[in-house]
């Protein structure tokens, strides 16, 4: 629990006040087999109340390095590109219009782990800014896919008006989806498992809110949304 304190402590300074986007998922993990080729998506919603030019620009690639020397490339909501793309921008966006990072990976038979972590931020004001990263994990040549469904918890829309859904939980023992304020106060939990799934956020004040997904009183995910 101390840990788990300290953690949304970190977490809602990291959010500040001023930010003027949100990620749909701050890390997306998954282990598989070679035959495998994953696309996964990150999306980048404009919450400014204006239109927002939005970059990106890369800080970790073990993926396509020595010793894993996987194949990928990266497509934004504009381009694909040919490769894992070192920075650009994504473009300009207006108000609750989301743009995506969409990577694709080929193994190549080598077994390891790789890494893709990006930074996005407002282009005329970098400081404000957030990271998203891409784990994958190949354990097998030839096997059964071991994709690790609890870490591809997600939820949408983003932003929401009334029901909130939570995917990626089905495979949890006994899930819990407690919802905090940017001023550190629990508002709403939910531990039914008929409920988790589609939570009503229609009473919520509108604003930013972080959602900190537990599972058997282990942390495992914090995402943010924006109730309209």
């Amino acid at each position: 629990m101390r840990f788990l304190l300290l953690l949304i402590i970190t977490l809602f300074y990291s959010i500040g006040f001023s930010q003027t986007f949100i990620v749909s998922a701050d890390t997306l993990e998954g282990t598989f087999i070679s035959s495998d080729t994953p696309s996964d998506s990150i999306l980048i919603t404009n919450i400014s109340g204006s239109s927002l030019q939005l970059s990106f620009k890369l800080l970790t690639n073990t993926i396509t390095s020595v010793p894993n020397l996987w194949s990928g490339y990266i497509c934004t909501n504009q381009y694909c590109f040919p490769s894992i793309l070192d920075s650009g921008v994504l473009g300009v966006f207006a108000d609750s219009e989301k743009g995506l990072i969409n990577l694709h990976v080929s193994f190549n038979s080598n077994l390891g782990t790789g890494v893709i972590s990006y930074k996005i931020y407002e282009t005329s004001n970098p400081s404000n800014a957030d990271t998203i990263t891409f784990v994958y994990h190949l354990n097998q040549i030839v096997g059964v896919n071991t994709f690790k469904n609890t870490l591809r918890i997600n939820l949408y829309p983003n932003p929401v008006t009334e029901k909130l859904t939570i995917s990626g939980l089905s495979n949890l023992i006994s899930p819990v989806v407690n919802i905090y304020s940017l001023d550190e106060k629990l508002i709403l939990s939910e531990n039914n498992p008929s409920q988790i799934p589609n939570i009503n956020v229609e009473d919520l004040v509108p604003g930013i809110y972080v959602a900190i997904i537990i599972n058997e009183e282990k942390f495992l995910k914090s995402i943010k949304f924006v109730k309209k």
